[in-house]
């Protein structure tokens, strides 16, 4: 038998918990599938619902791996790398809906820009959200501190906007973001091959941080194409799994734990405590409302707890 040519982009999507998110995911990627330009390798982590079977059922053409535990999102998706046969490799959440041809148009983004080893989508709660865009600085302890001082306010916009990414950002394509989430992170084999797969010590948040910085320092860049979007309902299946302050804590654990592994205790450590620091200035600014008092003097705690943990 013939065998079937290689798709330009092999799409992961890790299960647990997703069969309410995964209908508008999946079928804003099929016609790509359809086509061949892309293939589809579902990753059924342990999940307790019938995730695996609305894939079946929507794509049976797709490949499903079925692990027997829930090893996280990084172990998870990386089950499907030995099938991986792309130039190209989508890690898209379930709760994520791309924008109509939005894998060709990231694919040939990327294509046109041969520097970038990992780039993403615009993601946005809504079709007409004007989100901060979807580029993140690296995390460094002086960026909080900068914010909470108000001093940024006296930097050029533009200049703002380089330093600090994220809403500070004055709009357009990004080619040297520091990072970007892997909610729809397109990465390119060579860099994959060269930096290695994701770190699966991080069981969910933080992994994509790592493994944006680990593709910086070995020469690739990081970006995000401004014209293409994609739809995320942030959270929605972690929020079946843990509830809303569980949810808040591994996100910020995650975090610090990638700046951990890179950058070592300390500055894990400077990291956590001068966010904390900053959040305790916002909860007793007299500009915010009682709610967002509460809500960053609750969040201070949490960072402030995530500075002693251990590595990820």
């Amino acid at each position: 038998m013939t065998p079937s040519p290689s798709p330009t982009v092999s799409v992961t999507i890790v299960l647990h918990n997703s069969e309410h998110e995964l209908g508008r995911c999946l079928a804003a990627i099929r016609p790509d599938l359809l086509s061949g330009f892309a293939e589809l390798i579902a990753v059924d982590n342990a999940s307790p619902d019938d995730s695996a079977g609305e894939v079946a059922r929507a794509l049976p053409a797709a490949k499903i791996i079925r692990s027997t535990r829930n090893l996280g999102f990084a172990a998870g998706a990386n089950l499907a790398w030995p099938h991986v046969r792309g130039r190209y490799w989508l890690l898209l959440n379930p709760d994520t809906e791309l924008d109509e041809g939005g894998i060709e148009k990231l694919a040939a983004w990327m294509d046109a820009n041969p520097q970038l080893g990992a780039a993403s989508a615009e993601l946005a709660r809504q079709l007409d959200d004007e989100l901060p865009s979807t580029g993140r600085a690296l995390p460094s302890p002086w960026r909080p501190l900068l914010e909470a001082s108000r001093l940024h306010l006296l930097l050029p916009r533009r200049a703002r906007g380089g330093i600090l990414r994220g809403a500070y950002w004055s709009g357009g394509d990004q080619l040297d973001a520091g990072w970007v989430p892997a909610t729809a992170l397109m990465a390119r084999r060579e860099a994959i091959e060269s930096v290695g797969l994701l770190d699966d010590r991080f069981f969910l948040y933080g992994e994509d941080i790592e493994w944006c910085w680990r593709m910086r320092q070995s020469g690739w860049s990081v970006g995000v194409c401004s014209t293409v979007r994609a739809l995320h309902r942030e959270g929605a299946s972690a929020l079946r799994t843990f509830d809303e302050e569980a949810v808040r804590h591994r996100m910020v654990e995650g975090e610090v734990d990638a700046v951990r592994k890179v950058r070592g205790d300390r500055h894990a450590w400077m990291y956590a405590r001068a966010t904390a620091l900053a959040l305790g200035i916002e909860s007793r600014h007299p500009g915010r409302s009682a709610e967002g008092r509460r809500s960053a003097r609750s969040a201070a705690h949490v960072w402030h707890r995530a500075g002693g943990r251990g590595t990820a």
